[in-house]
C-alpha cells in the first residue's frame, strides 16, 4: 500500500470512499502469495466479500490492472466500473517483460523504479523523482517491505498471464462493464500498444494516453488522472 501515491489516493478520498489492501503475502498482509492472476483475483474477491460489499468500484494498476480484470470476469456482480492502467489483455507481452526486467539487474531501487516507471525525458524523470518524494511522506505504520517469496510470485503472475492464450481477445468480450483504460505515451513494461488493445476489444471502454509519460502516468499526472478517473467514476 505504501508504493500507492499519495496525490493519487488522496485526491480521490474526497469524492469517493477508497480502500487501499495489501493482497495475500503482501506488505503486511499474511501468507503466502499466489503466482498467478486467478488466485491473486480469488483473494481479491475474498477481500471484497468479507468487508460486506455487493458492488465496487476497481482501480488496476499494472499487476492489478490484471487482477481486476479477473475479478470482473468471474465475479461480474461485485464490480460495477474499472479504471485500469498499465496494464494489457492476457496473451500479451511475457517475453517483453522478462526483457525488461533483465535489464534492471544491478540498478538500485530507486534507479529501477524510475527506468521502468517514467519516461527518460527531463519533465519524466522531474516527476518521478517528485513522486518517490510523496511516497517518503507517510511514516507512520509503514507496511513491511515485499519478500523474495512476493516478488518471484508476482513475476510468475505477469509471465503467466502474457503467456496465457487468448488470440481472439474473448475474454475481454465478457467484461460488460464501463472500462477506463489509462496509459502513458511509452511504457516500457506494459507496452502502451496493450492498452489500446484493451480499449479495442472491450466493449464499453474509452481510452486516456498521457504526453512524455510510461508505466506510472497516473502518478506523473496525477491531477489530471485523478480528475479524469472522478468524473468517469460518478457516472451512473
Amino acid at each position: 500500500m505504501d508504493n500507492w501515491d499519495p496525490a493519487v489516493t488522496n485526491a480521490l478520498a474526497k469524492v469517493h470512499r477508497i480502500i487501499l489492501f495489501d493482497n495475500v503475502g503482501v506488505g503486511s498482509s499474511e501468507g503466502e502469495t499466489p503466482n498467478s492472476v486467478a488466485r491473486m483475483a480469488q483473494d481479491a474477491a475474498a477481500f471484497i466479500g468479507a468487508l460486506g460489499l455487493e458492488e465496487v468500484d476497481l482501480l488496476g494498476f499494472s499487476l492489478g490492472n490484471y487482477i481486476a480484470q479477473q475479478v470482473a470476469l468471474d465475479h461480474s456482480s461485485l464490480v460495477r466500473r474499472l479504471v485500469l492502467v498499465g496494464g494489457g489483455p492476457a496473451g500479451q507481452g511475457a517475453e517483453n517483460f522478462k526483457k525488461v526486467i533483465a535489464d534492471i539487474e544491478g540498478k538500485s531501487a530507486k534507479d529501477a523504479l524510475l527506468y521502468l516507471f517514467f519516461e527518460p525525458s527531463t519533465t519524466s524523470q522531474q516527476g518521478g523523482e517528485q513522486f518517490v518524494q510523496r511516497l517518503q511522506s507517510r511514516t507512520a505504520e509503514k507496511s513491511a517491505p515485499t519478500t523474495p517469496q512476493t516478488i518471484g510470485a508476482q513475476y510468475q503472475a505477469i509471465v503467466g498471464w502474457g503467456d496465457l492464450p487468448d488470440p481472439s481477445f474473448g475474454r475481454l468480450a465478457q467484461i460488460k462493464q464501463p472500462v477506463l483504460v489509462v496509459q502513458g505515451h511509452h511504457d516500457i513494461m506494459m507496452p502502451t500498444s496493450h492498452s489500446i488493445l484493451l480499449f479495442q476489444h472491450l466493449p464499453d471502454a474509452q481510452l486516456s494516453l498521457y504526453p512524455d509519460s510510461g508505466h506510472g502516468s497516473l502518478f506523473q499526472h496525477a491531477a489530471l488522472f485523478t480528475e479524469q478517473a472522478a468524473y468517469f467514476l460518478r457516472a451512473d
